[in-house]
């Protein structure tokens, strides 16, 4: 498996369109619509060096999963960011190693870049995200859900999960 920032892999034909479905897929219930995220993923392809960065999991060339890191994710909450978000893997090749290695390599972008701590947030348990060391920030409602907040520092590579 191959992970690439989508600025280096957009020329795998059709990418920018299956993320922004994705996308659709997975957080219609948030407020996600294809052309919003379309426009948003082509606006950050000509954006190098600066944030959002969209990471793109690849098997055999192919497109099999998805993670953000952007700022902004609750402008009620300007002093978290940048965030990680819209982690996607494709329904067959979930459970596996995908997202964990998306989740790696996103963490080692953020220490190479300088990010100190990053956010999410998830409407799931948070006990699996503890056992990577994120840790609990705070409950509320987002988008109509019950979340948690959570964050991780990132000092060093070895704290990457």
């Amino acid at each position: 498996m191959k992970i690439c920032d989508l600025r280096q892999c957009a020329d795998v034909s059709g990418t920018a369109e299956l993320l922004a479905q994705w996308f659709v897929d997975g957080f219609a219930d948030e407020g996600a619509k294809y052309d919003e995220e379309l426009a948003w993923l082509q606006k950050s392809i000509l954006e190098p060096g600066a944030l959002p960065v969209t990471l793109v999991a690849l098997e055999s060339g192919e497109p099999v999963g998805t993670a953000r890191l952007f700022l902004d994710e609750m402008p009620d909450r300007s002093q978290y960011n940048p965030w990680f978000g819209y982690a996607y893997v494709v329904p067959s090749r979930r459970g596996n190693v995908i997202l964990p290695r998306l989740y790696r390599a996103m963490c080692e972008y953020c220490v190479g870049s300088g990010v100190a701590e990053a956010y999410f947030y998830t409407r799931r348990s948070e006990r699996p995200y503890e056992a990577m060391g994120w840790r609990l920030l705070e409950k509320r409602q987002w988008l109509g859900h019950s979340v948690s907040v959570m964050s991780m520092p990132l000092l060093k590579p070895s704290q990457c999960p």
